[in-house]
């Protein structure tokens, strides 16, 4: 019997790599297997690192699935009207007018405000010029083009929706039995608005309320072909804005509108009348329903806003109607409101 030598009884205590022969085992490195037995880094014998490699193809396969059913519903989805519906901010996405052209959408020249002009919607246009054609409907705003015509000059027409309906006077008369619109109802499109569009045929029309329905058309001034001046309108086409958020919807925006000049008064004096209530929120929302004719999910926004404003700025509750106070709630609470209700900042009350 040969004596063991102290090499070898050191080799003999090792952990065995797997596959190996004792006398050619070798050191591994400093990690175990869940098993105990010991994992070399090579990937070929290691337990550890083919379980890595398994998991991680497991990954990629699984993204690359999602990604294909992604594209295969995009393909598939049919379009629902002649409107394109696009991202709010494209980064080349394009749509066609009927006439003719390719037109980037964040690229039509933005309309001004405009000047209200005499009249009210209705049929107009007798000439040869027809209606404008929707490229893109979103809730505030709508990109139009038009047919081009010899050498001209155009403006694009609109209604002032929340010029044309009952506003705080308005109610007031309608409840106490007198003279005027129904309250929340819309009583007309509103006057006409005209904007210069130059030589462009097409723009976009900004600052409109979701879920509202605004008339458009356009006025030709120029040259016809034949060389006679050429002055006429088109006919008027309606568009209905798609809805945003739990108040830009039509019976909320139509209450909106017509308790505007006593909303912001109305939503202080809930939250003062409801602030030693056990359930003040629950108080306050019930107070907005009764006295602004809201919803429930578009009180609350409200509410919320009140209670961010109380909770963030407190120079609000000494001075609810001061600068410093609005310019607090404006950055602090006003984006939170806008996400809510769908109603966009620009026409808060009190801005």
């Amino acid at each position: 019997m040969r004596s063991v030598r102290a090499d070898d009884s050191l080799n003999a205590s090792a952990p065995l790599v797997r596959g190996r022969s004792p006398g050619k085992s070798r050191a591994c490195a400093p990690r175990t297997h869940a098993s105990g037995r010991c994992c070399c880094l090579k990937p070929e014998a290691s337990a550890c690192s083919k379980w890595a490699v398994l998991i991680v193809w497991l990954v990629l396969l699984g993204l690359a699935a999602a990604a294909t059913v992604l594209l295969l519903r995009l393909l598939d989805s049919p379009a629902q009207s002649s409107i394109v519906q696009l991202p709010l901010v494209p980064a080349s996405s394009v749509v066609r007018c009927p006439w003719g052209g390719v037109l980037p959408v964040h690229f039509a020249p933005v309309l001004g405000d405009g000047d209200e002009l005499p009249g009210s919607p209705g049929p107009s246009g007798g000439g040869s010029e027809p209606a404008p054609a929707p490229l893109l409907v979103l809730p505030e705003s709508v990109t139009l083009c038009w047919r081009p015509a010899n050498g001209s000059s155009y403006w694009l027409e609109h209604t002032d929706w929340w010029g044309g309906g009952p506003h705080d006077k308005a109610e007031r008369a309608a409840a106490e039995g007198g003279p005027g619109a129904h309250p929340g109802r819309l009583s007309s499109l509103g006057p006409w608005v005209s904007a210069p569009a130059g030589n462009s045929t097409h723009a976009t029309v900004r600052h409109l309320l979701p879920a509202t329905t605004v008339a458009f058309r356009v006025r030709v001034s120029g040259t016809s072909p034949d060389g006679t001046p050429l002055n006429e309108t088109s006919p008027a086409v309606n568009h209905t804005l798609p809805p945003r958020g739990s108040c830009g919807n039509p019976s909320d925006v139509g209450r909106f509108r017509a308790t505007y000049d006593r909303f912001q008064s109305t939503v202080q004096e809930c939250l003062g009348l409801c602030a030693l209530d056990p359930h003040p929120t629950t108080c306050a929302g019930k107070c907005m329903r009764e006295s602004l004719g809201l919803t429930a999910a578009c009180a609350d926004c409200w509410v919320g806003l009140g209670q961010c404003t109380l909770g963030k700025c407190p120079l609000c509750i000494l001075a609810p109607t001061g600068a410093d106070c609005k310019a607090c709630s404006k950055g602090k609470c006003f984006p939170a409101t806008v996400a809510c209700s769908g109603i966009p900042m620009w026409r808060f009350p009190g801005i």
